[in-house]
């Protein structure tokens, strides 16, 4: 409960920050006719592959016991594996105003995309919870750059006055994608087993 009363207040002090740049968003932009995907392109090229990569890590976090079980393992190694995914994200959430000043946002973005690989790689070749667990540490340089590097991202590549709009589309490509995963997820380990549904990620990261 208390966290989520920090949520509500934050969401309205972060409402109050952007009132001002909502409403600096200049005349040009406000009286122009092209669609928001026409006048970035590539910015829609880059939702489609983020679909992909989304799907991808969506079917690893939410089924990950049935990933587990299938090791061999239980409800303790489900745990350590996803307080492990989550711990190893916080150095690279917390660093990367630093690591901005060393490359551009894009750059990391494209590292994080291929670095996504990693997991549904690794976990695909694991036969027992330690080659999990060396899975789920790879999240740091994957997932966990892609989530701040990625909403970054979209801030910087559209015009002054757009960009709320650009997080927007990237939000609703997250939710989807993680509806999407959790749709097919159980039905392709019901019926085609938990590697064909850890072949699906990874065929889904390669695609992203």
């Amino acid at each position: 409960i208390g966290v989520s009363v920090l949520l509500i207040l934050s969401a309205v002090w972060y409402r109050s920050t952007i009132r001002d740049l909502a409403e600096a968003e200049s005349e040009e932009n406000r009286e122009s006719k092209a669609p928001f995907f026409s006048r970035y392109p590539r910015f829609a090229v880059f939702l489609f592959g983020m679909a992909f990569l989304c799907v991808s890590h969506g079917l690893l976090c939410n089924f990950m016991f049935q990933i587990m079980t299938s090791r061999g393992a239980g409800a303790m190694e489900q745990g350590i594996a996803t307080s492990i995914s989550s711990l190893v994200e916080l150095p690279i959430m917390f660093g990367f105003p630093f690591m901005l000043k060393k490359l551009r946002c894009d750059k990391w973005v494209r590292i994080a995309g291929f670095c996504m690989l990693l997991k549904p790689l690794l976990i695909l070749l694991a036969n027992a919870p330690g080659g999990i667990y060396l899975a789920q540490a790879t999240q740091s340089i994957g997932y966990g750059l892609w989530v701040i590097g990625s909403v970054n991202y979209a801030e910087r590549v559209v015009d002054q006055g757009e960009s709320i709009r650009a997080q927007s589309y990237h939000g609703s490509v997250t939710t989807a994608s993680t509806v999407v995963a959790l749709s097919i997820g159980g039905v392709i380990i019901e019926h085609l087993g938990v590697q064909t549904m850890l072949a699906v990620s990874l065929t889904c990261s390669l695609l992203g």
